[in-house]
C-alpha cells in the first residue's frame, strides 16, 4: 500500500474544502466534514486499499486498517495542514456541529459502545 496515495485518493473523494477535522484510532480515518453528501462514496467503496465506510455520530469513518492507518493520517495532515486532534476532541468538534434529539443520543451511544467491537 501506498499510504501517499491512499491520502490523495482519500482527499479528493472527500474534498479538501469539506474536511474540518480529522483524528484516527486503531483502524479507522475519522474525519468531520461540513457535507457528506457531497463525499464521492463510489470512489471510497471502490478503492482497493480501503476496507469500508460508515458515518455515525457526526463523524464520517473510513476503515483503513491496522497498521496502516496513522501512517494514511499523517499524509492526510501534511496535505491538508488539518491539525492533529485525538479521537475525544473529534467527537467534541463532531458534537458542536450537531445538537442531537434524546433518541439520536440514544443512538449514538450503541453505536460508540458496539462499532469498536466490530472488527476490521
Amino acid at each position: 500500500m501506498n499510504h501517499k496515495e491512499v491520502a490523495e485518493r482519500v482527499l479528493k473523494a472527500v474534498g479538501r474544502d469539506n474536511l474540518q477535522a480529522a483524528a484516527h484510532c486503531a483502524t479507522r480515518l475519522r474525519l468531520v466534514v461540513k457535507d457528506s453528501g457531497t463525499i464521492d462514496q463510489e470512489a471510497l467503496d471502490n478503492d482497493p486499499d480501503l476496507k469500508g465506510t460508515f458515518e455515525t455520530a457526526g463523524q464520517y469513518q473510513i476503515i483503513v486498517g491496522p497498521g496502516d492507518v496513522n501512517v494514511v493520517y499523517d499524509e492526510l495532515v501534511k496535505m491538508t495542514g488539518v491539525s492533529k486532534v485525538s479521537t475525544t476532541d473529534l467527537k467534541e468538534i463532531a458534537a458542536s456541529q450537531k445538537r442531537q434529539s434524546p433518541l439520536m443520543a440514544l443512538v449514538k451511544l450503541l453505536s460508540d459502545i458496539f462499532v469498536p467491537l466490530i472488527p476490521a
